[in-house]
């Protein structure tokens, strides 16, 4: 019995990181096109730079979170 709920555990572990795992590179792909619409705004001369380089940093903050995020759970589900 011990064996066959640790194999479910074990399963549904998997699936919520795999879940996980997608909703976070939905979150970087989104993030990019942020990123891209951004310096389109900025080279059609629809925001300063001021404003530019502060959302910029914002936003590259953000992806940076949600890459380690990744790194972290892609290795956890190596280690399944």
């Amino acid at each position: 019995l011990e064996s066959v709920l640790s194999s479910v555990e074990e399963t549904l572990s998997k699936d919520d990181s795999t879940e996980k795992l997608k909703r976070i590179e939905k979150e970087i792909s989104s993030l990019e096109k942020k990123k891209k619409k951004l310096t389109d705004m900025y080279l059609d001369d629809k925001i300063s730079k001021e404003a530019y380089d502060d959302k910029y940093s914002e936003i590259g903050n953000k992806l940076d979170k949600c890459e380690e995020e990744k790194r972290v759970h892609s290795f956890q589900n190596c280690n399944y």
